[in-house]
């Protein structure tokens, strides 16, 4: 996990998780099979039976008020239940079956059969209107809720259908089934909800799955093994973050790694180790890291500085709610303005940065406040609000001489938290103040790899012109500023880059390039600049994946649109057909 997803995110996922979409096709005619499937179903409430015409030898079943179905004698060609509605509803008036389902899916539910971890499969349905009336689709919800589905805009007419493609996304881990839904709304009826499933199958097992991480008196014995499940030789092309000493690159059924446990103190500690592989249809593994507890270092007692329920001392609640008169009495009784509370270690100065109160840091610093001192991140109160774009408070703590330089516990100084959480403005301060602009944080991200990646234009533009490197990589995968740019989104950051003659040769740990990050995370504007400058859509990773390839495996509204210029222009299958 980079420095920006702690910072920023969320995640945006589970190991188990999987997105989905689905977009419209064209209308066709369809003929009448398959099963539907109602949201959810109900007991009929009408006031008299509905019935439906049915071969001779079947019972007249109907459904009364107040009474439950019976459907030991019967199949659902014989029943019929009214569609309920709401008033001012639309509904046909038409016996729909036995849900009152106006829409059938075929498939029902959609197998994609044996899938791939991390690696998108579509599948087709055909929604075919059963009814004698025109149905509209009016919404098409996911089950995970992180992708935009399509659906049919215009109403699909009496007997026919629209197809519309659905793509589920698996997350990393292999072994798995998954079972996801799209819910249709319909106007007029009940929703309608479409099973999709899937079998995540399992090429390369690792074991242990969890690993104890090691406790200072135990010797570094933990093992981790990857073995090959279907019998294909594979090499390990790459570790992140980089805790594993040495391995071997030669293909094997099997593989024995040690964890560098001090390699592992030095890169914070993370909780998951991915192994990059060159298995055809196993990218990569992870192993989760179980922490041990953590001691934090007692806080300083502080001339009866005290801290409350809440881990915050007296003067440093005076400095978080803004009382400059108070804080200036607390200052005059003696109190210490260096002593940190337990809630996050954070002295009065931190919580009078990050409330933005100008005359209490004033106070403080008056009062002898060291503007250097970190918080439990190692975080100063200058790249506090140097990444919160303070620019006051900033200039204010740069002029009380504060370390522009001073690095936190992740590497960062006050020109990278600028650079990439902050303004343009704040970054000018920092940078024409001496900051350091080549400084790397833990992942080997510079400011302008921060800058890059979080789509500010702006402040790529100060530090190129203060001599930034525009081809820096990171320590992680190997990932260049422009791949960073790419991600982001950003045509005008691209553009700067190429205008200031960016390598466009860099490949990953995994032979991927700016393209083919491009086709799995930008934009079809992007993808087509990377090609104008010459990068071609042919090149393949480690692992034989082209540009489409990358392009195949999004599930964001932009797939479509990379994969139709992509198809333009490979002039070669790509792995994944």
């Amino acid at each position: 996990m980079t420095a920006i997803d702690s910072n920023r995110k969320n995640t945006h996922f589970g190991l188990l998780g999987a997105c989905l979409i689905a977009i419209p096709l064209c209308l066709v005619g369809c003929g009448d099979s398959g099963a539907s499937k109602a949201a959810t179903t109900s007991e009929s409430t009408t006031s008299k039976d509905q019935s439906m015409t049915k071969p001779a030898a079947s019972p007249n079943v109907s459904v009364e008020a107040g009474k439950k179905l019976d459907l030991s004698k019967t199949d659902s060609s014989t029943l019929a239940v009214a569609p309920q509605t709401k008033p001012g509803d639309n509904a046909s008036d038409t016996p729909l079956g036995l849900t009152g389902s106006p829409i059938r899916f075929e498939p029902d539910p959609l197998d994609l059969g044996e899938m791939t971890a991390d690696i998108a499969k579509t599948g087709k349905v055909t929604l075919v209107n059963v009814t004698d009336q025109p149905v509209t689709i009016t919404k098409a919800i996911p089950g995970c809720g992180c992708t935009t589905l399509g659906w049919p805009k215009e109403p699909i007419m009496p007997g026919e259908s629209a197809d519309i493609d659905i793509t589920l996304k698996p997350g990393a881990k292999q072994g798995v089934k998954l079972r996801k839904r799209v819910t249709f709304q319909i106007e007029g009826h009940q929703s309608q909800i479409l099973q999709v499933v899937g079998d995540v199958a399992e090429y390369v097992s690792i074991e242990p799955a969890i690993v104890p991480a090691r406790v200072e008196e135990a010797a570094m014995s933990d093992s981790i093994v990857l073995t090959s499940a279907d019998g294909e030789p594979f090499s390990i092309v790459g570790v992140r973050p980089e805790v594993v000493g040495d391995y071997s690159a030669e293909p094997a059924l099997e593989h024995t790694l040690q964890i560098d446990w001090n390699a592992w103190e030095s890169e914070s500690r993370p909780v998951k180790v991915t192994f990059l592989l060159d298995h055809p249809k196993s990218s990569q593994v992870s192993t989760l890291v179980k922490r041990r507890a953590s001691k934090r270092p007692p806080v300083a007692p502080g001339l009866a500085n005290t801290p409350g329920a809440s881990g915050i001392n007296d003067l440093s609640g005076a400095a978080r709610s803004g009382d400059a008169a108070r804080v200036k009495l607390l200052l005059a009784e003696g109190k210490d303005p260096n002593v940190a509370d337990s809630n996050g270690r954070r002295t009065p100065l931190h919580w009078a940065v990050r409330g933005n109160h100008p005359e209490v840091v004033k106070a403080l610093i008056e009062g002898g406040a060291n503007p250097d001192i970190g918080d439990q991140a190692g975080k100063t109160a200058l790249e506090h609000a140097a990444e919160n774009d303070m620019v006051e408070m900033t200039a204010m703590l740069i002029e009380a001489g504060a370390d522009v330089n001073k690095r936190d516990l992740v590497g960062g100084n006050a020109v990278l938290w600028a650079a990439g959480l902050g303004s343009p403005e704040t970054l000018k301060l920092v940078v024409d103040a001496g900051g350091e602009i080549e400084v790397k944080d833990i992942n080997g991200l510079t400011p302008l790899t921060w800058a890059a990646q979080t789509g500010k234009t702006a402040s790529m533009k100060i530090l190129i012109d203060a001599g930034a490197d525009v081809n820096s990589v990171d320590g992680l995968n190997g990932e260049s500023v422009l791949m960073r740019a790419a991600r982001s989104g950003k045509i005008e950051s691209v553009e700067l880059l190429f205008a200031s003659n960016v390598d466009t040769s860099a490949k990953t740990k995994t032979d991927a390039d700016a393209l083919h990050i491009a086709s799995e995370f930008s934009n079809a504007e992007i993808v087509q600049r990377l090609m104008d400058a010459g990068m071609d859509p042919n090149a393949t990773d480690v692992r034989g994946r082209n540009a489409l390839d990358y392009a195949r495996n999004r599930v964001d509204d932009s797939r479509f649109a990379v994969i139709k210029l992509l198809e333009q222009k490979i002039s070669k299958p790509a792995a994944g057909e």
